[in-house]
């Protein structure tokens, strides 16, 4: 028997077919979605659904044994994450909504294989949480002695993605990662009673956006296998409240790009070897001591700096050790220091850029302070503090400069201006002091400039080098 479209038999079959058409459709993305995948986790406080292959659920803890792909999702108390695979295995797990908590140990441990990525789902929120967050972090102590990290990684460890990701470490540090640790995109928020973020060998930030609050160091990279240390950021935003050093490398750090605000209990960035600005902004609202390190290069970029002592230092092993280096060949710097502005215990040299120093107003201290050089060749400089630690550029400069003693008051209208009244340069002073030191490439030797305090002519001068 023939059937017509027209009849209600034809007409049912018709929606019936569609339907399944539908369902069908709609099951094929899923499908091939989850196609790659070695296997999938769904945590729940009655337990953990497990599917695929490489997952175990044992007393509390899903281990995965295989490398592969993994998505993993849901929220448990007390639940943890093991990774065990073997060492030229490399896994892939896929955070889709993840909050895990544990109160007595890490609550994600990778501790095999070649490397570990974590892919945060797009829109995807994912917390580890280990232990009890205290009232006020950044002043929590040190943590527990035996406690390690609410993740710790053994292997090399890559973050990306487009969700985001929160880390407590409230018995230690927040993330631990013995090997290269990459940061490439996503939304990861930090608080530790220690240390927010510590890595081995080379740390990487190329992207993302980062919010760090610990009582101890807000990234550490240390030199754990005599291999060598460096923190590189490239670009994105890290913002840290630290109460010691917000970035500590144990050799280099580079700064290429993106936007750092940072507020630190004790050095804002520092290295042991060398420390590279060559790009980025740069926000120091809070710290003892902006930059520091043996060699310090700013090539561009813009520094904001508010240091309780030096904004940026060159130190040495010790007094004696008059090697290091502090270059400033570019970039938008402003200092307020109530140290040094710019101290080097070897030699200071201005290339370029532009530099504002507010300096201090307690005699022991300077704008400028350099135990060997202190030399300029380009650039622009207004350097103001006290006149007890009179430090000027020294023989060997190039480009011209003025110094004026010429008492001022917090507030004051500075303005420098050549003889015939034309304005060179204008600031308001932050704070008290006598000294002024003036530089630019616009004034030639023999020229006489004077400088203008609150609209009454205060001294003048005639620019010369240092040759």
């Amino acid at each position: 028997m023939k059937y017509s479209v027209c009849t209600a038999r034809g007409r049912f079959l018709i929606c019936l077919a569609l339907c399944l058409f539908t369902l069908l459709g709609a099951a094929l993305p899923a499908m091939a979605e989850n196609a790659d995948w070695t296997g999938s986790a769904t945590f729940s406080q009655e337990g953990v659904k497990v599917t695929g292959e490489g997952l175990e659920w044992k007393e509390g803890t899903l281990q995965i044994t295989k490398g592969g792909t993994y998505q993993l999702s849901g929220t448990a108390q007390e639940a943890r994450i093991k990774v065990k695979v073997g060492k030229k295995q490399e896994v892939l797990l896929v955070l889709a909504g993840l909050n895990l908590s544990h109160t007595t140990g890490p609550v994600m441990e990778i501790s095999s294989g070649k490397s570990v990525t974590l892919e945060l789902s797009e829109n995807g929120e994912n917390s580890l949480i280990c232990g009890t967050r205290p009232e006020n972090v950044l002043m929590a102590g040190e943590g527990e002695k035996k406690a390690s990290a609410a993740v710790l990684s053994e292997s090399d460890l890559t973050i990306r993605g487009s969700g985001s990701l929160t880390i407590g470490g409230y018995l230690k540090h927040g993330l631990n990662c013995e090997k290269a640790l990459t940061l490439e995109s996503g939304t990861l928020t930090i608080e530790a009673v220690s240390d927010a973020i510590r890595a081995e060998g080379v740390l990487t930030l190329s992207g993302g956006e980062y919010t760090l609050l610990c009582g101890g160091q807000g990234i550490r990279v240390s030199d754990g296998k005599k291999s060598g240390a460096t923190f590189e950021m490239r670009e994105g935003s890290l913002t840290i409240d630290a109460a010691q050093d917000a970035v500590c490398s144990e050799e280099n750090l580079s700064i290429l790009g993106g936007r750092l605000m940072l507020k630190s209990g004790d050095v804002a960035l520092k290295a042991e070897a060398a420390l590279t600005v060559s790009g980025g902004e740069i926000l120091i609202p809070t710290c003892v001591e902006g930059l520091e390190s043996k060699h310090v290069r700013v090539e561009s970029g813009s520094l904001h700096i508010i240091a309780s002592d030096d904004g940026i230092n060159a130190s040495g092993a010790n007094k004696n050790d008059h090697s290091p280096m502090l270059e400033i060949a570019g970039g938008d710097i402003y200092i307020s220091a109530d140290g040094d502005g710019l101290d080097s215990n070897g030699t200071l040299l201005i290339e370029g850029g532009r530099l504002i120093i507010d300096g201090p107003d307690v005699a022991r201290h300077g704008a400028l302070d350099s135990d060997l050089d202190c030399l300029i060749t380009g650039g622009v400089v207004l350097a103001i503090g006290n006149a007890q630690k009179p430090q000027t550029f020294t023989r060997g400069s190039t480009q011209c400069f003025v110094t004026f003693y010429a008492a001022f008051r917090e507030g004051s209208a500075l303005v420098l201006t050549d003889a015939n009244g034309v304005e060179l340069y204008r600031h308001t002073a932050e704070k008290s002091g006598a000294m002024v030191v003036f530089s630019t490439p616009e004034i030639q030797s023999g020229e006489k400039i004077l400088l203008w305090v609150d609209g009454e002519t205060a001294g003048e001068a005639l620019a010369a080098d240092a040759r």
